[in-house]
């Protein structure tokens, strides 16, 4: 589907479901407006939120589309029968000047300093310790 469609129909009263398939972190830096966070290791094991109605049209979307590849069949197994693939990514929104959602870390959505949807350095965990792990979260 092509992110003018996505944006058309987000509009109407034929709202996909859409489900970002990237990490928390990478979905709290920005998504897509109305997009719910189901990272593919949570498809895997069930622990996702996933909708009822299993007719309901479903749009995946994650960074480079590997992601997208493995939700859409994962979905496809559990018996979606409407799942379709949004060309591009996040970024290719932004770049288009469509809605996104950069708001969960309280930044201004206006005069940003940063670009936070492609800048890593940006996030507030860049540079921190993963307390479950001993590897550094970003580049060391």
């Amino acid at each position: 589907m092509q992110a003018s469609e996505l944006l058309q129909r987000m509009g109407s009263n034929r709202t996909p479901l859409i489900i970002d398939a990237r990490g928390e972190v990478e979905f709290k830096r920005c998504h897509i407006r109305s997009a719910i966070n189901v990272p593919v290791r949570k498809l895997l094991l069930h622990s996702g939120y996933l909708p009822p109605d299993k007719g309901r049209v479903v749009v995946v979307t994650c960074e480079h589309g590997h992601r997208t590849a493995v939700a859409s069949a994962l979905l496809s197994l559990y018996g979606y029968r409407n799942t379709e693939f949004l060309e591009g990514s996040p970024e290719s929104w932004k770049e288009a000047d469509l809605p996104l959602d950069t708001s969960d870390f309280g930044f201004p959505r206006l005069g940003m300093a940063v670009d936070r949807c492609s800048d890593p350095v940006a996030h507030p965990d860049f540079g921190r310790r993963d307390v479950t792990s001993s590897r550094r979260i970003g580049n060391d």
